[in-house]
């Protein structure tokens, strides 16, 4: 494979396999989703990526990374059968091709399986600059965006046996908590699939077995800009009671601004997710506002570079086979130096994320 950037350094990685992932069962109703924004303009939010990493150490019960992929084929497709609005694409709508939107058309997840040259050990000692190595994401390009997926996955096998899953997600496509409620779902999919395996046999896209050379170029990876400070907010519903968005995100970016010593722009971009069932996401652009001062009381505030609220550290896939590492972040292009706001309206709770590059 020809060497990319997130070959730079002692970790190697070499593309194996690439695949999609499409829904156990055709979609017969072509599920749409307005994006709630230019594809590329208006907000750091159109280029914004979510991304999970979960690296488990070599299994006592022999199951290796490469067992995993095959299996995720399977679960997965599973899994996207309640949600193929994942899998599928931004198109222009027939009526008014102005507007773009993201219809469920099977086109699937991108897939890719990998190695490093390194164990797992050795790898985490690299920092967590390394960690951005072990998702795959390619930026949605600007003309051929039709034919791009907007999530995808690696699975990366590590020397010692030990091997890493991760995740990436558009945020044009699904937020980080919607993403997060999915992914778990998945897992306890897998776990099922995983459990029924049949060890006699290999399962049917098990590509360890037909392993010859590694992948051409055609497959690229790259790392991107991380986002380099997330607080996270966590706002009892009583404390929303006759509040404005503006207000709520507001004093939320004032203390972020706080804790982590950090300037967010005059002008920044809002993402807001009206409640955990809605379809519909509104993004906008918000002018910081001085005469807008509230009390702070009634919100608790946790900052998380690796986002432990969300709780991946629990993940497990049998008794011998459990997360050593788990990691979360939002990503973004390269040339964006815009922080942004998402804010989530729960059942129990609303939450903000603030972040800045």
């Amino acid at each position: 494979m020809a060497d990319s950037d997130s070959n730079s350094g002692s970790c190697r990685l070499q593309v194996w396999a690439a695949q999609s992932v499409v829904p156990a069962k055709p979609t017969l109703s072509r599920i749409s989703s307005k994006l709630p924004l230019s594809l590329h303009g208006g907000s750091a939010i159109s280029t914004a990526a979510f991304h999970v990493v979960l690296l488990f150490p070599k299994s006592a019960a022999g199951n290796s990374g490469w067992l995993h992929a095959s299996l995720i084929k399977e679960s997965l497709g599973t899994a996207l059968v309640d949600q193929p609005i994942l899998a599928g694409r931004i198109r222009p709508r027939d009526d008014d091709e102005s507007v773009l939107e993201i219809v469920a058309n099977d086109s699937g997840i991108r897939m890719v399986e990998t190695t490093a040259n390194v164990t797992a050990a050795e790898f985490l000692a690299g920092g967590e600059n390394e960690v951005s190595k072990l998702v795959f994401w390619e930026d949605i390009p600007g003309q051929l965006f039709q034919f791009h997926p907007l999530f995808s996955l690696q699975v990366t096998n590590f020397t010692c046996g030990g091997y890493s899953i991760g995740f990436s997600c558009s945020l044009l496509l699904i937020d980080p908590f919607a993403a997060t409620s999915f992914l778990k779902e998945w897992i306890n999919i897998h776990k099922n699939f995983l459990a029924n395996n049949d060890e006699a046999n290999f399962p049917l896209f098990y590509h360890l077995r037909f392993k010859g050379h590694p992948a051409t170029s055609l497959v690229q990876l790259t790392t991107r800009k991380p986002m380099t400070y997330t607080v996270l907010f966590t706002i009892v519903s009583d404390a929303c009671v006759g509040l404005d968005y503006k207000d709520i995100v507001e004093v939320c970016v004032q203390e972020a601004e706080q804790e982590v010593d950090r300037k967010m722009m005059d002008e920044f971009g809002v993402m807001i997710k009206r409640s955990p069932k809605s379809d519909g996401t509104e993004v906008v652009m918000m002018l910081r506002s001085e005469s807008r001062k509230i009390c702070a009381d009634g919100f608790s505030m946790k900052m998380a570079r690796t986002w432990d609220e969300f709780r991946f550290g629990d993940v497990w896939f049998g008794e011998q086979e459990k997360v050593e590492y788990a990691s979360c972040w939002m990503s973004n292009s390269p040339t964006s130096d815009e922080g942004f706001v998402i804010i989530y309206y729960g059942c129990d709770a609303t939450k903000v994320l603030v972040l800045f590059p």
